[in-house]
């Protein structure tokens, strides 16, 4: 009866044949902002086409090992198994802020003014606290089931049956994210300049780099490197995040407006709204930005 009534609900959510011009394997899994909807990247960089909808939703998160999306769409939370078609319902209500745990094992999310920590064994959603109303970014440390938060008031840690700890006091993070061993987070201040680097444990920020004139977004690599996209530069810097030194510099023919990991090396620079292009870099083998280009409509 439940898995009836779970087709029921969520029959918008199926996934629908991909018909690309372009063959190859699936560069990315990605919610497109300015259409809302999940798709994949097909192909390979310089080569990718854009498949059709595989759903949509009014926010959705693929997680890093790529096999299921969390969706919000229909005043429902539901995961998406990519390869399948599957759906399940995780929780009623309208959900946004989504983040994965690098290791994929469970996610965050914001639901009616709470942070919500869902596990992926057993589909079990608790609430950690209440979420900020200014909340922008959020990350996920799957070790300590801490959720960190971007906020007017900074960068804070939530953990369940504890108050909140601030930070850092950066009051316009433009990205936020957690490195695989759950000790540093990485944020961009767009007022100062600046990159910098958090203890996730103890608080308090210290200055990684300041090359960036407007720095939109934060990111990091499978090879320990931190990249940094500008928009007045029209760059994205990379850095080795063990020296801090600025690695190499990527031009690119358009302003960025974003830098998010939607793949294994791969990073989402544009298409917030329907005027921008979308624009991707992938850093493997080489660091270079590549057009997708969408499926023509009939």
């Amino acid at each position: 009866m439940r898995k009836t009534i779970l087709s029921m609900l969520f029959a918008g959510l199926a996934l629908q044949a991909q018909e690309g011009r372009i063959s190859g394997p699936v560069a990315a899994t990605f919610f497109d902002e300015a259409s809302g909807t999940l798709r994949n990247i097909n192909g390979v960089p310089g080569a990718s086409y854009l498949s059709d909808a595989l759903a949509a939703g009014d926010g959705a998160a693929v997680s890093p090992d790529g096999r299921i999306a969390l969706v919000s769409t229909q005043q429902r939370v539901a995961t998406i198994d990519l390869s399948s078609g599957a759906t399940q319902l995780v929780a009623e209500g309208p959900a946004g802020q989504f983040a994965w745990s690098a290791d994929s094992s469970m996610a965050a999310f914001v639901q009616n003014g709470a942070l919500m920590l869902w596990k992926r064994e057993g589909n079990v959603l608790r609430e950690v606290g209440a979420a900020p109303a200014s909340a922008s970014r959020l990350a996920l440390d799957a070790r300590t089931e801490s959720i960190y938060v971007a906020a007017g008031n900074g960068i804070s840690r939530y953990h369940e049956g504890e108050a909140a700890m601030v930070l850092a006091p950066v009051t316009d993070a433009s990205g936020l994210v957690l490195d695989a061993e759950g000790k540093s987070l990485y944020t961009v201040s767009r007022s100062e300049h600046q990159l910098l680097e958090i203890d996730a444990h103890n608080g308090g920020a210290v200055l990684f780099a300041r090359d960036a004139a407007d720095p939109v977004g934060v990111a990091l690599t499978r090879d320990g490197s931190v990249l940094v996209a500008d928009a007045e530069g029209r760059t994205v810097l990379r850095y080795n995040r063990s020296t801090r030194a600025l690695v190499s510099t990527l031009e690119l023919s358009f302003t960025p407006s974003r830098l998010d990991a939607i793949g294994d090396g791969v990073f989402l620079l544009n298409q917030r709204g329907k005027q921008e292009a979308l624009e991707v870099v992938a850093v493997q083998p080489a660091l270079a930005a590549y057009f997708v280009p969408a499926p023509q409509e009939n």
